[in-house]
């Protein structure tokens, strides 16, 4: 019998014995079997376009107020068939509350994930963080995150214990409570409550600094002797109880006309003032004349009853000015007090009462002077906490500054305000629409707060709504960046300093409104951002995002700025300036701008 067989694929790597026409048996022929071949691994599948957001670690965590999170927000970029895409651009927005540390944008790695840490906000509060697609915005997911009150935190000390005044009134000096962690660390952000059943304290409830402090402000009850206040820290271990004593203002009179009686006695609070013949203002280039008489380019100048004064702050309508013993004089306009006189009339120059100050700052509306032992002192509008007592309560005379802090250095934006200890610490207070106090929110601070930068500033300079700082030779800006006044090349804004890149080493740095100008040992001059007046000075109208030399060979030994308006004192002693002169502030005879430097007085 002719016996015919074929072989036929049957799958992958499968091959079955099969005949044509009748089969026998031959045991002669060796039994066909089935053999099956081991199959490749399959080949990975591409990834298609991507359409999911899976959150893969990170969500519905808790921590301790200013603490970084342990665990960062985690999350995946898959396609429609749940296979990972990399090289997507994934952007995190906070939504809700606070939050820093994050990155804005970040890129899927190999496996589609990406992932930010997360620092929590410096007060007790819920956050929400959305992740989107940069190119998907509507492919998105969110982390629920909460910030709680550190816990362990402990009273570590007080101050302002034991004091007295009038009744009805407040006392000389702020409540002062410091909140420490179980390592004896400064905790940021807890929450303390000052309750009183005699008068009334304000804030009633306040968060700790970054050095631990909360402030309190005490007015004491109608009823003379001894009143109580109880301070307690929020989730915390205890209270503590503040005395003060309500005594007869007939007493208070007494002893103040027995301490002044002695014109020979010395006196604690005698500052050394320091000198300042000329300021730049928002709208106007100040100047001490002869007999210490200043005169302002552009603004309202003083009468001639202010004289004697070494030292003028000008700021946008009005201006302020010291004379040797460190008493202030103010004039301009007065609509907010920010002439400390007691009222809301403008005047061509009135002494402001009481505290003399080593040095002043003067914004738009608001001003402040530090004292002797380098406390703060504010007058004038509060509507955004820029005067720092912890309310929002306009004051036509000086008021102390909420915070123990003592500074060496100030400086005043439009509507905030800054200061530098002796350690090189920036603390600011006031409005932070912007982000210029610098603390990483954009939350309005009616007491000081810490700038996230730590130590080490030799100076501070603040612009309308942008802030900067010297340090090591090199400028740090943070705040308002619409002109490129941050010098970071971008017009993106910042919460938190960042060092401007390009420049070499540097001694000092101003700011005018929106633009930002630094001077090198050698008297070159640097300046950047809003140039629409020639404030920039390097001969165009042009912004600039990037430091841009001051056109010219002229050797500056200082410079200010203010508004538009730039100024230098050259080497040889003369006065330069550039910018803004519609109302002949730079004095060189005419109400034309100019983007070079001008000689005043040429």
């Amino acid at each position: 019998v002719l016996l015919a067989s074929a072989w036929q694929p049957l799958g992958l790597g499968r091959l079955i014995a099969g005949a044509i026409g009748d089969t026998v048996d031959d045991p002669a022929t060796p039994p066909v079997t089935e053999t099956v071949a081991e199959a490749p691994p399959p080949l990975p599948a591409e990834p298609g376009e991507p359409r999911l957001l899976a959150g893969r670690g990170g969500n519905a965590q808790t921590g301790p107020v200013g603490r970084l999170l342990p665990e960062p927000l985690r999350l995946q970029v898959l396609d429609s068939a749940g296979v990972p895409v990399p090289g997507v651009v994934v952007a995190f927005e906070v939504v809700a509350g606070q939050a820093s540390g994050m990155a804005d944008t970040t890129i899927t790695d190999a496996d589609g994930v990406v992932y930010t840490p997360i620092t929590l906000p410096s007060t007790p509060q819920d956050v929400e963080i959305v992740a989107r697609l940069a190119e998907r915005p509507e492919i998105m997911t969110s982390f629920m995150l909460s910030a709680v009150p550190a816990t362990g935190a402990e009273i570590g000390g007080i101050d302002g214990d034991d004091q007295s005044a009038p009744p009805g009134r407040s006392l000389p000096d702020a409540l002062l409570l410091r909140v420490l962690d179980e390592d004896g660390a400064p905790v940021e952000g807890a929450e303390v409550e000052f309750t009183t059943e005699s008068g009334g304290i304000q804030p009633q409830f306040d968060l700790t600094d970054a050095d631990g402090w909360a402030v309190g402000r005490w007015t004491l009850g109608d009823e003379l002797g001894v009143q109580e206040a109880i301070a307690r820290v929020t989730g915390g271990a205890g209270s503590v109880v503040f005395r003060a004593t309500a005594v007869d203002p007939a007493e208070v009179e007494a002893d103040s006309t027995d301490a002044a009686s002695d014109p020979d006695a010395p006196s604690a609070s005698a500052p050394r003032v320091a000198r300042r013949g000329w300021d730049v203002g928002g709208a106007m280039v100040c100047v001490i004349g002869a007999g210490g008489r200043p005169f302002c380019r552009g603004g309202t100048s003083a009468s001639d009853d202010v004289s004697g004064i070494v030292a003028v702050a000008a700021g946008v309508t009005h201006a302020c000015g010291l004379d040797e013993d460190g008493f202030a004089w103010c004039w301009g306009s007065n609509t907010a007090g920010q002439l400390g006189d007691g009222s809301r009339t403008s005047h061509a120059g009135r002494p402001v009462e009481g505290t003399r100050f080593a040095r002043l700052a003067a914004g738009v509306e608001h001003t402040c002077g530090l004292d002797a032992d380098g406390r703060a002192h504010c007058w004038g509008r509060s509507l955004s906490g820029q005067l720092g007592t912890g309310g929002r309560d306009d004051r036509t005379v000086p008021v102390p500054v909420a915070s123990p802090l003592r500074f060496v250095g100030l400086a005043s934006g439009w509507q905030h305000t800054c200061g530098l200890t002796g350690s090189g610490q920036v603390h600011c207070w006031g409005l932070n629409s912007e982000g210029q106090l610098g603390d990483g929110t954009r939350v309005d601070r009616l007491a000081p707060v810490s700038v996230a930068a730590g130590g080490g500033f030799q100076e501070i300079a603040a612009g309308s709504a942008h802030t900067c700082g010297l340090r090591d030779g090199q400028v740090y800006c943070w705040g308002n960046n619409q002109h490129g006044q941050l010098g970071s090349g971008t017009s993106l804004p910042a919460t938190r300093p960042g060092v401007v890149p390009g420049l070499p080493p540097v001694v000092s740095v101003v700011a005018g409104a929106s633009h930002t100008c630094a001077r090198t040992a050698a008297g070159e001059v640097f300046c950047w951002g809003q140039n629409v007046h020639g404030q920039l000075g390097d001969g165009s109208n042009e912004a600039r995002s990037a430091p841009t030399p001051v056109a010219g060979d002229i050797r500056f030994t200082s410079i200010l700025g203010g508004g538009g308006i730039t100024c230098g004192r050259s080497d040889q002693g003369e006065l330069w300036c550039w910018g803004f002169n519609q109302n002949g502030q730079l004095g060189d005879g005419t109400r034309n701008n100019r983007s070079l430097p001008t000689r005043v007085g040429g």
